[in-house]
């Protein structure tokens, strides 16, 4: 008797390797692409806008085995999520629940804050300011 079920091995084996792909992909979003609400300037800065939902520092690693720290940040716009990774420790910059317009110039493992201020009526805090 034959039967025509998938095993359940190569099931979990295909799941598996669907969540893997959709994780690196929304790791690795750092890139000029953005949906709607969200900005970019191919020729040089870009430029997002977004209320921040989560910020979570970590570490990245280049070939050669250098170690930078890094914020990633999660912004949302008219419920579209995208999230930017940042070079070294940029929590201060970004609140949570605060609605921030953020310019930074890509990078390879990580992205360069350039300037992040808070987009509301009210005190403001500018990062270019600071420096």
């Amino acid at each position: 008797m034959h039967s025509d079920t998938i095993p359940l091995a190569t099931l979990v084996r295909t799941l598996l390797i669907i969540i893997a792909l959709l994780t690196c992909a929304l790791l690795e979003s750092c890139g000029g692409i953005y949906f709607v609400g969200f900005v970019s300037n191919p020729g040089g800065a870009t430029k997002v806008v977004g209320v921040v939902s989560a910020v979570t520092l970590g570490f990245v690693s280049d070939p050669t085995g250098v170690i930078t720290p890094l914020t990633a940040v999660t912004l949302t716009d008219a419920g579209t999520a995208i999230t930017i990774k940042f070079c070294g420790d940029q929590k201060q910059w970004f609140p949570i629940n605060q609605r921030i317009r953020a310019e930074y110039i890509a990078g390879v493992f990580c992205n360069v804050l350039q300037d992040a201020v808070v987009d509301a009526t009210g005190d403001s805090v500018s990062k270019s300011s600071q420096e």
